[in-house]
């Protein structure tokens, strides 16, 4: 299955132009994507290997993908590195990659059974390019769970090591239906210990929880997990979200401990399954799937928003740092995004009832960061990806101190079209930085506290970028184009 899954990827793959993607977010070499896993340095490159059905832009049995980078701007694929072909497993799922004291790259993932239903823990060890897997797998089984979990909910392993041992956590279902944080320990990567729960969902914060991340900074721990089923019309969105803890991860009981409220990171459409890794530098690095499973064309088929004559489906976001700042969890594009962006062009000027354009404001691979004084202005509206058809818009109402993203014009399908609203704090001034890469936009507040995050497949010659706003309000601008 490995050797097919090579054969064609490298066979159609390499067909598809570099203008069908986008510039700066990885896609899949060919086929679907869905989330980030291994995300891993390793003998001085990027590793980010992805869930993968090479042969069709619909979900199927999941593979690995491959890709390496070593500015994480510019991706280089490998071979497809797992493919479902050991009796334990009908499909090999989302994991965690990191090295060994042997030097080998190990790869730790969720092998899926069919018949019967189960979901179990498995290795993996390579080079950087070719993986064999552990001949004890699975080396966490589902027999190893209290009786309260359902084993054929138990997934997503992050794998590190610290406290001189390795360290598991996973995602696991209870028999109500309840998500919970599960973790496990281990001396060898072999033999594993369960020792107990490290945090319990509730009806609040979704029912399964997906792809658990523990990031270690010098502020504190901060607990990830991508939620199904959050309630709409509460606090969040509603839906598959990702939610953040800022706390503290106690080793010993092998719980962890928040220091206040869940946070969302991103409250835009496309956001789920975020992954981290730390860099020889110090700096830890998010990834996620600019995608979103409540972007099905249909709740029974796993076919996404993608136009149906593209043959990839799903990308990565831009890497991001992430960081604390006074208990908030903070996400900002890494310093490596100036690196592929021109010169540019900066502006100051007075934004009035009519759309203004702004010489070298343009296109749909653009990075612009906006100050925004509202005087006496109600709204301010950037449209984004503009021509006489079609619009992107991002609408700031400083006195409901809210920024609304709006791509109900965006010329997607209206099933997944939609209006998400991000709450401000500030209602006087707003300071933004906007990715712009082909397919999608990425809005970040320049502190980096919030974050909206959205595919968009309008057809490519839109790439107008207007200006307005009802009352005169004050703005500086500078954009700069991905041109390297």
């Amino acid at each position: 299955m490995l050797k097919k899954a090579r054969d064609y990827e490298a066979l159609n793959g390499a067909a598809v132009p570099e203008k069908e993607r986008p510039a700066v977010h990885l896609t899949p070499y060919i086929g679907w994507m869905n989330d980030p896993n291994g995300f891993s340095f390793y003998k001085g490159q990027v590793h980010m290997f992805y869930q993968y059905w090479p042969y069709d832009i619909n979900w199927g049995p999941m593979h690995w993908g491959h890709a390496v980078t070593e500015d994480l701007m510019h991706w280089t694929y490998l071979p497809c590195a797992l493919a479902p072909d050991m009796p334990y497993e009908s499909g090999c799922y989302s994991g965690t990659a990191a090295q060994d004291s042997e030097g080998r790259h190990v790869l730790m993932y969720t092998a899926h059974l069919n018949e019967p239903k189960r979901q179990q823990q498995c290795m993996a060890y390579g080079d950087g390019e070719n993986y064999v897997k552990e001949t004890r797998n699975p080396v966490i089984t589902s027999d190893m769970l209290p009786e309260e979990i359902d084993p054929a909910a138990f997934r997503d392993p992050k794998l590190f090591y610290r406290w001189g041992r390795w360290n598991c956590l996973t995602v696991a279902k209870d028999r109500q239906g309840m998500g919970r944080v599960l973790y496990f320990t281990s001396q060898d990567l072999k033999d594993w210990t369960y020792r107990g729960a490290a945090l319990l969902s509730d009806e609040d914060h979704g029912r399964m929880w997906e792809c658990p991340d523990l990031i270690f900074t010098d502020e504190g721990e901060i607990l990830c997990v991508s939620c199904e089923q959050l309630p709409k019309g509460g606090k969040y969105p509603g839906g598959h979200e990702v939610l953040f803890f800022a706390g503290r991860f106690d080793p010993e009981k092998g719980t962890f401990v928040p220091d206040g409220d869940w946070q969302m990171p991103d409250i835009g459409p496309d956001f789920y399954a975020p992954e981290t890794l730390k860099l020889p530098d110090g700096r830890n690095i998010l990834i996620g799937w600019l995608q979103n499973w409540d972007n099905r064309r249909d709740p029974k088929c796993d076919r996404l928003n993608t136009p149906s004559h593209f043959r990839w489906a799903g990308m990565m976001t831009v890497p991001r740092q992430i960081f604390l700042k006074d208990g908030k969890v903070c996400t900002l594009p890494v310093k490596e995004l100036e690196d592929v962006l021109d010169e540019g062009v900066c502006e100051e000027t007075v934004l009035s009832r009519e759309q203004k354009e702004i010489g070298g404001v343009r296109g749909r691979t653009a990075y612009m960061e906006l100050d925004l004084e509202a005087g006496n202005a109600q709204n301010v509206t950037v449209r984004l990806a503009k021509n006489g058809t079609y619009e992107t818009r991002l609408v700031w109402e400083p006195a409901k101190k809210t920024l609304t993203l709006d791509r109900r014009d965006a010329g997607m399908d209206p099933v997944f079209s939609g209006v998400r609203v991000m709450h401000l704090e500030d209602s006087e001034s707003l300071s933004l930085k906007i990715l712009l890469d082909r397919f999608s936009a990425e809005i970040f507040l320049a502190d980096g506290t919030q974050a909206m995050t959205a595919s968009m497949f309008t057809p490519q010659e839109a790439e107008g970028i207007t200006f307005c706003a009802d009352k005169d309000a004050k703005m500086r601008i500078r954009c700069r184009q991905i041109t390297k």
